[in-house]
């Protein structure tokens, strides 16, 4: 074993549900352990915790608002910390739909109370590893594996204004084909998942 492997044996990296999966697909080639959390930085921080305890070091957090937890004097966001490494990071079941931009949903984790469903996670109760959320969130992966091309979207209302959220983040080999992918999902979205016109939502 490699002085490097060993490092990365002990190494994790923390990031909020509806952030960027940059790091979680870093981690799958490097081997660290990638581990999600609910949105906020007390959660990242106190996930952060739990894995030292656990023999692992942390040495970076984020959320998709552009906050970073760096090393591991602070765990919490801390703009003065993060900036010097900003270039660190790089920008089913039958209720819920079967395909989002055409390309077949694979994962589903509903986290909304009175739902609680992973379609990744062991049978038969499909039991989310994240705690269920106050309000309404959703995630979707979507992909075709032999295109090299997929997608993760997660809807939530906001717990504060009266909004529906969406993170949405693609990837594939082509960033024009990428970039259609997603252009069309938004519009997939406004016209036929949320119906923004016949509901009477505002739009951006």
């Amino acid at each position: 074993m490699s002085v490097l492997t060993g490092f990365l044996d002990r190494t994790a990296m923390v990031a909020s549900t509806v952030s960027s999966k940059m790091v979680q697909k870093m981690a799958m080639v490097e081997g660290f352990r990638f581990v999600e959390c609910l949105t906020g930085f007390k959660y990242i921080g106190n996930t952060a915790l739990d894995l030292v305890k656990e023999g692992y070091e942390v040495p970076f957090g984020y959320e998709e608002a552009i906050g970073f937890m760096m090393g591991d004097e602070v765990r919490d966001k801390d703009g003065v910390a993060a900036t010097p490494n900003a270039p660190f990071v790089s920008p089913s079941n039958a209720r819920y739909p079967a395909l989002l931009g055409g390309l077949p949903i694979i994962t589903v984790r509903d986290l909304t109370i009175g739902h609680g469903y992973d379609n990744s996670m062991p049978e038969p109760d499909y039991k989310p590893a994240l705690p269920l959320s106050s309000g309404q969130m959703i995630t979707f992966s979507a992909a075709d594996e032999k295109m090299g091309i997929g997608l993760t979207l997660t809807i939530r209302t906001s717990g504060t204004e009266p909004k529906i959220k969406y993170y949405l983040e693609g990837y594939g080999t082509d960033k024009e084909e990428v970039g259609k992918l997603l252009e069309g999902v938004v519009e997939e979205l406004r016209t036929e998942w949320l119906e923004a016109k016949k509901n009477q939502l505002g739009e951006p």
